[in-house]
């Protein structure tokens, strides 16, 4: 194989692998932020329950 293409080999890899390193961390940002808007609505519901048996409101 002559040396310019083995080059190329070698650059289209690192360009895969760098390709599928940002996609999995578009992947994992996703599902954090999926995570933190579960929780968050989950706290939300606990917190209006507590303010429910407490007869408080939330503004």
């Amino acid at each position: 194989m002559p040396a310019h293409a083995s080059d190329g080999a070698v650059r289209a890899t690192r360009g895969g692998r760098s390709s599928l390193r940002r996609a999995s961390q578009a992947g994992t940002d996703a599902a954090q932020a999926e995570l933190c808007d579960a929780g968050n609505a989950a706290q939300a519901e606990l917190c209006d329950a507590g303010n429910a048996a407490t007869g408080t409101a939330t503004a």
